[in-house]
């Protein structure tokens, strides 16, 4: 019988969690499995300074939540949802592995599973009918808007990896379907973090290509009415899901202004929602379960502790995969940056940092940063 190192076993984890990074309940058994693997055979010498900034973040994190849940309007529902800032945990074993070629072979599992994945929506959306591509009651990922995040992330990583000059054909196929997905899943916020975090992937990688870039979105939108009619509705505060956004970011703030310095407690929009219905229409009413923006919804229902939360989160996001590429000038680790950008460009429209699917693969792709 063949014996496997504890090392391969750990890798073969983060294999599976990346072809599964869209479906929820494997990811977060894989990322677990694979946490518990990392805790028993890390060593002293393996941790650098990144690791240990990362850890203080989510130690700070973890004391915010704990601070908000107890002074929480709700500190049962609050308590629910304590875990949430460990899903990051991913970063710590990807980060593990140094040599590119693992790096490589982690990133291609995570395209190819979310490629098969959209491939089985799309099936659904045409072929069985579903009305709403990515939500139907059988898909195993949350909805559109948890898929536009993970979407426009992978794919800013796939066109690095295109640029690269490696296996052009499996990166070439994988971003058509991504792209395909995105486009079908009519997420504008997904559509416009894409957008810029793939302009400042060119920007500084290849200035020269910019105009290429710029025409094939121009030609995109003159070409798709569906495209067309997506960036119009934008700018259309009569649009139902605007009207939505603005009603519930004007009761947001409101919430914010009575309880600034904690909030109302974490997962308490919907128990907030249930006494106070000041200015919010029928249909926001029925469809509002969180406030569609990171930033206000720390700020509601975390305080000004929420806020500085959320900057820990940009920190991390930012000083990681911008160190290792000023040292490496690794176009994975520049690959990495513009897609924490996209998911942060993402944010200003969703709650996608509340999302455990969102925050592991955030995670996975800072570990993808060379280490510094």
């Amino acid at each position: 019988m063949i014996k496997l190192k504890k090392r391969e076993i750990l890798f073969s984890l983060l294999l599976f969690y990346a072809l599964c990074a869209s479906i929820i309940f494997l990811a977060e058994t894989f990322t677990i499995l694979a946490m518990v693997l990392f805790l028993i055979m890390v060593r002293k010498d393996d941790i650098d300074s990144a690791q240990k900034k990362f850890f203080y973040f989510l130690v700070a994190a973890f004391i915010i939540r704990i601070i908000t849940s107890m002074s929480s309007l709700n500190p049962s529902l609050s308590i629910k949802k304590i875990h949430e800032p460990f899903w990051f945990i991913t970063f710590f074993p990807v980060y593990f592995f140094k040599r590119e070629e693992e790096k490589m072979k982690l990133i291609r599992s995570l395209l190819i599973g979310m490629s098969v994945l959209t491939i089985y929506a799309i099936f659904m959306h045409i072929v069985i009918k579903e009305e709403h591509l990515f939500q139907n009651r059988m898909a195993p990922i949350s909805g559109i808007m948890t898929y536009s995040s993970l979407c426009s992330m992978a794919l800013i990583l796939n066109v690095a990896l295109l640029l690269k000059g490696r296996g052009h054909l499996i990166y070439f196929l994988t971003f058509i379907i991504l792209f395909c997905g995105l486009l079908f899943t009519v997420g504008r916020s997904g559509w416009v973090g894409f957008s810029i975090g793939i302009f400042v992937f060119f920007l500084i990688k290849k200035p020269k290509y910019l105009i290429v870039l710029l025409l094939f979105f121009v030609s995109l939108f003159l070409i798709s009415k569906g495209v067309r009619s997506g960036v119009y509705s934008i700018f259309d505060k009569t649009h139902p899901s605007n009207k939505l956004r603005l009603e519930a970011w004007r009761w947001g703030v409101r919430k914010f202004s009575s309880r600034p310095i904690t909030g109302t407690g974490p997962n308490t929009i919907k128990f907030c929602k249930k006494t106070d219905t000041e200015g919010l229409s029928q249909i926001t009413i029925d469809g509002m379960c969180h406030l569609h923006n990171a930033p206000l919804q720390f700020l509601a229902t975390m305080g000004i502790f929420g806020i500085i939360m959320y900057l820990f989160y940009l920190y991390a996001f930012f000083s990681i995969p911008i160190l290792s590429y000023k040292k490496t000038k690794s176009v994975i680790s520049l690959g990495v940056l513009c897609a924490v950008i996209s998911v942060t460009i993402v944010g200003f429209f969703e709650c996608n940092l509340f999302d455990s699917e969102v925050t592991m693969l955030a995670g996975f792709m800072l570990g993808l940063t060379q280490k510094q």
